[in-house]
């Protein structure tokens, strides 16, 4: 029974209402356009009519409120139905029963039993056992219509109002499923009688393919036979075929010997390249050490002389502290010269070596080809044995017979002699000595790989140490915007202590082209300008000029360079410089002479620091470019050699797995001859008993 009523949002229901249906009759009044027809819409509603011309609306999303001047528009409609179900008269195991509907103005619709989503039909199932449908909304005229519709439409009214209509509506789904099962049905008859139809044509084929197969069988035994004849006639040929691959494997195991003789002389090159490497990065520092104590020796020198000359009592001393000097300076050419020759001659030693590893590389190249050829020659040779071993299984065709005559027997035997004098294949074991040699040759070469990286490794550490020296000279050097003075003069040999005493701190100037720029380049750190637009100081000096001392390395400051380094000139004996008029006089030693004063100025300057810098800088090049560049090509030609052997033994390796083929194959090929001869001797012998079976009883 019908016990509630909840609309909300649902045409002139603004807010949510709940009208409680008690026994017997409800009356609903009021006004006309109250709404009192809209609670039957309601109840249409929530039980899933679909067409708005019944809900007396044009579309269903105006069965929505839609809003009034106090109220604002709802966004969906809503209504539930409420049944008491205390009598058990749905099928839901609950004492009440609530069906609800829900439309949005998006269109989506919404089903729900007791608040769980349902469909449709499940809300019309409920509404039905409820006796509640269509049906029980009886509008103005629907009895009219009723009674002008005759005997049908009486029935259906009375059957529906009777709660009825449910059952005929599961009859008519019931029909429906019996008519489509009985469809089915008669199609898997169909189905049926078609796969009868092709069970027997099957059967034929597979009968017809169980004979094939019997004659193909029949047919493959009768040829392994005629193939084992033929085989028998081809033994001389294949025995000259393994005397061939004999002396291929002899052939290879001579190249095998030379590439172990090459690798062995590879690796004394190695070892004599790593010691004068050694030997040369020995010398490098000791250059460098001697060259640190040549300098400090220079300026100790410098300031005796300049000691020396302020006394004129003491000039024996002088010309023996200098004969000293000229000595020590002597003997480090000495040095030089032999360290240069030393590292021509390791520069030789690398390009023989070089040319060595190339040699040895063509002759490994031709020993591969070699066993190239010698492995497809035992390739033939195993796939020869495998078609003997396939042609043999075909004798049990023959064994199968009793009769089998002399000839048959003395080829078995003949055969069976033949496969014993095969033998143990001795290339089988020369080639397992091979693979073991290859291995140890592999080894070797790994270890002179290893040599030659851990001395790249050490060459790697000198290049890191020089480039850490090279990057602490150049962060000593001050920041600046322009070019500075040394960066552009290198003095020549045996002038260096002269040009740093003639420029002194000029020498890290930095080079303006007029006054206004040099005053803006001054600061902390650059407190030296140097104008190149300055003006050349005429005259002629008491020496040599020092422009002819030095050497311009950009020849875009030649001009300038000039006219800076105008009325300075370079003496042999301060005495030259004694009246200069203006000019300034420089002695090789580092003496400065002027008008006024004489002075001592340091080696350890400018153009010193950029002469470390330089050498510095060359000797890194000479580093990574020098040995470093041997020990990479050495290192390429290892592994190339490596790769090379490391092929060889691959190559090595599978010609012994075709050899322990082969040799299977001869096992297996004696093994099955003589199992045949054994089998047509026994016949043999029972045809001779049954001959003399005969004999007995023609006699008898």
């Amino acid at each position: 029974m019908l016990s509630a009523i909840y609309i909300k949002g649902f045409k002139t229901f603004a807010r949510p209402v709940r009208m409680p249906l008690e026994g017997g009759i409800t009356a609903i009044v009021g006004p006309n356009g109250s709404g009192k027809s809209n609670v039957t819409d309601a109840v249409l509603f929530a039980l899933g009519e679909q067409s708005p011309g019944v809900l007396r609306a044009g579309a269903m999303g105006e069965l929505i409120f839609s809003g009034s001047e106090s109220l604002p528009a709802a966004s969906a409609a809503e209504v539930t139905l409420v049944f008491d179900n205390a009598s058990g008269e749905i099928s839901l195991p609950y004492a009440e029963v609530s069906v609800t509907r829900r439309i949005s103005r998006a269109g989506e619709t919404e089903y729900r039993i007791n608040g769980s989503r349902s469909r449709l039909a499940d809300v019309r199932a409920v509404a039905g056992e409820a006796g509640l449908g269509r049906h029980s909304i009886l509008r103005q005229g629907a009895v009219d219509a009723i009674v002008a519709g005759g005997a049908a439409a009486c029935r259906q009214a009375l059957e529906e109002a009777a709660g009825l209509g449910v059952y005929r509506r599961r009859r008519i789904s019931a029909s429906r499923r019996l008519e489509r099962a009985d469809d089915q049905l008669e199609k898997s008859r169909q189905l049926e009688s078609e796969l009868a139809s092709q069970l027997r044509r099957i059967q034929t084929e597979a009968e017809a393919a169980r004979r094939y197969r019997e004659l193909e069988s029949r047919f493959r035994e009768l040829s392994l036979a005629h193939l084992y004849r033929v085989a028998t006639r081809e033994l001389g040929d294949l025995r000259g075929r393994l005397r061939d691959a004999e002396a291929g494997v002899r052939s290879l195991e001579g190249a095998e010997r030379e590439i172990r003789h090459g690798g062995e002389e590879i690796e004394g090159r190695l070892r004599d390249l790593a010691a004068g490497l050694a030997e040369a990065e020995r010398r490098a520092e000791a250059l460098e050490d001697a060259t640190e104590d040549l300098r400090a020796e220079n300026l100790r020198a410098d300031r005796t002389l300049l000691r020396l000359e302020s006394g004129s009592g003491r000039r024996d001393d002088r010309r023996l502290v200098i004969s000293q000097l000229r000595g020590e300076l002597e003997r480090t050419t000495q040095k030089l010269d032999g360290l240069q020759k030393r590292a021509e001659a390791l520069a030789a030693e690398r390009d023989a070596a070089k040319d060595e590893a190339r040699g040895r590389e063509r002759e490994a190249d031709l020993a591969r080809r070699k066993s190239s050829e010698s492995g497809g020659e035992r390739s033939r040779l195993a796939a020869e044995l495998d078609g003997l071993r396939a042609r043999l299984a075909g004798l049990s065709a023959e064994g199968r017979g009793e009769g089998a005559s002399e000839e048959d027997l003395a080829r078995l035997r003949g055969a069976v002699a033949e496969v014993e004098a095969l033998g143990e294949d001795q290339s089988d074991v020369r080639a397992r000595e091979l693979a073991t040699e290859a291995g140890r040759a592999a080894g070797r070469v790994g270890s002179c790989f290893e040599g030659v990286s851990r001395r790249r490794g050490e060459l790697a550490a000198a290049v890191g140490r020089s480039e850490s020296r090279l990057r602490r000279m150049r962060a000593a050097e001050p920041a600046s915007e322009g070019t500075r003075l040394y960066e552009v003069v290198r003095p020549r040999p045996g002038f260096e202590a002269a040009v740093e005493a003639a420029l002194g701190d000029h020498g890290a100037g930095v080079l303006a082209e007029n006054l206004d720029e040099g005053v803006r380049l001054l600061s902390e750190t650059d407190p030296v300008a140097l104008r190149l637009d300055a003006e050349h100081a005429g005259g002629d000096g008491p020496g040599r000029p020092l422009l002819e001392c030095v050497e311009v390395l950009d020849g875009r400051y030649a001009g300038a360079i000039e006219r800076l380094l105008g009325g300075i000139f370079v003496v042999d004996r301060p005495a030259e410089g004694a009246r200069l008029n203006g000019h300034v006089a420089v002695t090789t030693d580092g003496l400065r002479l002027t008008r006024t004063s004489v002075s001592m100025k340091s080696a350890a300057g400018n153009f010193a620091r950029g002469a470390r810098l330089e050498a510095e800088t060359d000797l890194l090049e000479a580093l990574k470019n020098g040995p470093g560049e041997a020990l990479y090509d050495l290192r390429d030609g290892i592994q190339s050699a490596s790769e090379r052997l490391a092929s060889a033994s691959e190559e090595l390796q599978r010609l012994r797995g075709l050899s322990e083929r082969a040799s299977r194959a001869r096992s297996s090929l004696q093994a099955q001859a003589v199992r045949r001869l054994a089998s047509a001797e026994g016949a043999r012998r029972r045809l001779l008993e049954r001959e003399r079976e005969a004999g007995e009883l023609t006699e008898g």
